[in-house]
């Protein structure tokens, strides 16, 4: 991904990246989306990761 040079009030106003502990899904997202991919697409799943379905 490109490097985006932010204006100075916006780089001021900036958070950065932060870890909420009460988010529950920001741990298991890639979990999350990893199930629904093979929820959505078996018979893809079944050829490509048949240990995992």
């Amino acid at each position: 991904m490109a490097h985006l040079d932010l204006p100075a009030g916006l780089r001021a106003a900036a958070r950065g990246v932060t870890d909420d502990p009460d988010n529950a899904i920001s741990g298991t997202f890639g979990e999350n989306m990893l199930k629904a991919r093979l929820r959505a697409h078996p018979d893809v799943a079944r050829i490509h990761h048949p240990h995992l379905v």
